[in-house]
This record gives structure tokens, C-alpha cells and sequence, in this order.
């Protein structure tokens, strides 16, 4: 799926190039600050947590309406606690946490490649939208009193449209 969207998308940037080529390319770059959402599921516990993130951004416009947007950046760290009794499910089986504990998730970094489509509603109105993927590395760690360890990376892979 991953190589899918990744393909779609340079096709889609190749397949503009000839419209582009008797236009000058106009690149730009940005800084973002953004709230995402990073979620933990196994079979015994669900985890949500909302943190703020930040994120450098490059482009290149190949026309007035697509252009090709590079976004790499990474979030803060999100906690949640979990009390004792809590069923915490291991390749030996499922059992009850003998203590309480807290599990913290971040974005070690992510980078996102997407497709931006632009439609001009009125003059200096515009709507757009981002097609792509995005690659992130989620790191984790517990911490129980007087003890902290890692458990370490999850690799996830999400596609959205915004």
C-alpha cells in the first residue's frame, strides 16, 4: 500500500511536469506548529494522548494548482497512568500489573510526502487539500516508581486526507 501511494504520488508530480515545464517552478518552505494525536492499541489497553507538534515543510509549485510538499518534524510527549490490576498482555500470557504504572509516547520524528491540490475559489481565496503518506517512529517508555525502562519503537504507517 505504502509503495502504491508513494508511486501515485510521483506519477501524479510526473504527469504535471510537461504543463510545468513553460512555467518556472516556485518553491517554498515553512515552519508548522500543529496538535496530533498518538494512539496506542493492544489487546489489554488503549491508549490516546493529544501533544503538540512541530514540523519544517518544503514544496515546489508545479502549477497554480499542484505542487509536491515535503513535511519533517517530530511532537511532545504524551502520559498516560495506569493503576494496579491493569491487564497488561506479553507473549507469556495476559496478567494483572502488580503495580501502577505510566506508559509516555512522542513522535521520535516523522515525514510525511504529499501530493498538494489547490483550487481557487475566488481572488486570493483558495481551497486546498494534501494526499500522501506519512513514515513516523514512535518511541515508548514505561515508568513505575523508582524504575524506568523502554519498550521500544513501534513503526506506524497512516495515510489520511486533510
Amino acid at each position: 500500500m505504502k509503495i502504491r501511494i508513494i508511486a501515485y504520488n510521483i506519477a501524479l508530480c510526473l504527469s504535471t511536469t510537461t504543463a510545468a515545464q513553460a512555467q518556472d517552478f516556485d518553491p517554498y518552505a515553512g515552519f508548522g506548529v500543529g496538535i496530533f494525536g498518538l494512539e496506542l492499541k493492544t489487546p489489554s489497553v488503549t491508549q490516546k494522548n493529544t501533544v503538540v507538534g512541530e514540523y519544517l515543510k518544503f514544496g515546489v509549485h508545479f502549477n497554480d494548482m499542484i505542487a509536491a510538499e515535503l513535511r519533517i518534524g517530530g511532537t511532545g510527549t504524551g502520559t498516560s497512568s495506569y493503576s494496579a490490576g491493569t491487564p497488561i498482555t506479553t507473549a507469556q500470557g495476559t496478567f494483572p500489573s502488580p503495580v501502577s504504572f505510566n506508559y509516555s509516547m512522542e513522535a521520535s520524528y516523522f515525514v510525511s510526502y504529499l501530493t498538494r491540490l489547490r483550487y481557487e475559489v475566488a481572488q486570493d481565496f483558495h481551497l486546498y487539500g494534501l494526499v500522501g503518506g506519512t513514515t513516523i517512529k514512535v518511541k515508548g517508555t514505561f515508568s513505575v516508581p523508582g524504575i524506568k525502562g523502554t519498550s521500544g519503537s513501534l513503526f506506524q504507517y497512516r495515510m489520511r486526507l486533510k
